[in-house]
């Protein structure tokens, strides 16, 4: 990951109640994440490295007690830019 970058790591399932958590290189946890919502059992991490980097995503279910298929997206976040005013 590149620092100052913000990046938007989902995982989905069909099948089970995802669980994702992030690391840093030195294996330390960054952020971890359950539920999007009390209503979707997807899992979310934004995350803003504050210097580059290689880290991990680690994909499970909650209490490790799902099984099946599954997808993880990772993209970065970009905004709007503001334009000047005229």
């Amino acid at each position: 990951m590149t620092a100052g970058k913000t990046y938007v790591i989902d995982m989905e399932s069909k099948d089970f109640d995802t669980y994702l958590k992030l690391e840093d290189p030195q294996g330390k946890l960054l952020a971890e994440n359950d539920d999007i919502s009390p209503t979707n059992q997807n899992s979310r991490i934004l995350f803003t490295p504050k210097q580059d980097g290689t880290y991990r995503v680690i994909a499970t279910s909650v209490q490790q007690q799902g099984q099946g298929q599954y997808e993880i997206i990772i993209r970065t976040f970009v905004g709007k830019e503001k334009q000047p005013e005229k």
